[in-house]
């Protein structure tokens, strides 16, 4: 009988950690790990792999490699960086997933995580950590950000480590209640949200049926991906931002990612129109029966003032993946105000920082505090314009 998931497996687990072995040999330990494990689109190899071949020769990826009778049960990439903050305190640092440079983390991992196997998970997951803990003195702190569950970490009682944990909001639409509700995503919408999106549909209906529809093909794909970024792109440069795809590692990344996955059915690009025109491109990935928005290209300006396209794309978009069988609608992190409005439910992703008890970091928590305390008063004196 095999063990129930997150059960202590009957063999000690050994953990590795040491350059990454070559590609076709990590793919291959990494897939075959990936059918056992409860991971999300971001912990699969579709992007880790694209993710590893799209970085810079400098940067130098680690990997954590855990094993149980001669059987990889986890396995995570991190990268070494070497960190300054506050402009005077360094710190050398791990992440998960991530470099820890702002140039090539706009890619912005979510879901992310230790993969392990689920018949293993607890104990594979742990001893990774304490692996890092203490077999590999070097580091002083691990970044194990935007994960779907919060990691466990040793915390020692000598003070020898520490541990700093907050999570964020995420949104999403979980599909089996429109399914359950008739097919009515609607009638799951508070009524003014219901009837913004339902006005947006019926003055864009005027240049003809308004619906969502996927690219047919890998070429339709990269056609709709174009317009989504310029529409993406046009929008936040309006207003003084550089957008997601400003970068040649974000562009690079995606079109890999297109490349690779789209004849998988991994990758959803979506286009809303009405007749001939379009309300907007969305791109999403899939994994697993969930559906993620990773990012949006909305005209806003072939309608009126009155009318709200993103939100009418967001809801076509959840309604078609209702009927496609999937079970969620992943709006991804961030509070922004159209989520809370189209979600039906709401998680949130965890920040681990696990650090060693340097005096340097009980420094900068006191500092932080300090501030902290200086700005609440001076927020309290600010009149507040809306009473």
């Amino acid at each position: 009988m095999s063990p129930r998931p997150g059960a202590a497996p009957s063999q000690p687990i050994a953990v590795s950690f040491g350059p990454l072995p070559a590609t076709a040999a990590l793919e291959r330990e990494w897939r075959g790990l990936e059918a056992r494990a409860d991971g999300s689109f971001f912990t699969s190899w579709s992007w880790i792999g694209c993710w590893l071949d799209c970085l810079p020769p400098w940067v130098e990826p680690m990997l954590l490699q855990a094993k149980a009778a001669a059987q990889t049960v986890g396995l995570a990439i991190f990268v070494p960086r070497a960190v300054r903050r506050h402009r005077v305190l360094s710190s050398r640092a791990l992440y998960l997933h991530a470099t820890g440079d702002p140039r090539y983390d706009t890619a912005t991992i979510e879901s992310n995580g230790l993969l392990v196997d689920r018949a293993h998970s607890d104990p594979a997951a742990l001893a990774m950590i304490e692996h890092l803990v203490a077999a590999c003195p070097q580091w002083e702190e691990v970044f194990l950000e935007a994960t779907s569950n919060r990691p466990q970490a040793p915390v020692p009682n000598d003070g020898s480590l520490r541990v700093r944990q907050w999570e964020r909001p995420t949104f999403y639409v979980d599909l089996e209640k429109i399914r359950s509700n008739q097919s009515d995503y609607f009638g799951l919408l508070r009524p003014n949200v219901r009837y913004q999106i339902r006005r947006t549909v019926k003055a864009y209906s005027e240049h003809g049926a308004v619906r969502a529809r996927t690219a047919a093909d890998f070429p339709q794909a990269i056609e709709f991906f174009d317009q989504m970024k310029q529409l993406h792109q046009a929008h936040w440069l309006s207003k003084g931002l550089p957008g997601a795809f400003g970068g040649d590692f974000m562009c690079r990344l995606h079109d890999k990612l297109i490349s690779r996955c789209f004849d998988r059915g991994e990758i959803q690009l979506l286009r809303v129109e009405a007749g001939d025109r379009p309300l907007g491109y969305l791109y999403n990935f899939v994994h697993r029966g969930i559906v993620s928005n990773y990012q949006a290209g909305i005209d806003y300006a072939s309608g009126s003032a009155r009318d709200q396209p993103g939100l009418a794309a967001h809801a076509l978009c959840a309604e078609f993946n209702a009927r496609a069988g999937h079970r969620v609608y992943d709006l991804m992190m961030g509070d922004q105000p159209y989520k809370r409005r189209i979600c039906t439910d709401q998680g949130s992703l965890h920040w681990t920082v696990v650090q060693r008890g340097r005096l340097k970091f009980h420094l900068e928590d006191a500092l932080r505090a300090l501030k902290a305390r200086w700005r609440e008063p001076v927020a309290q004196s600010i009149p507040d314009p809306t009473e």
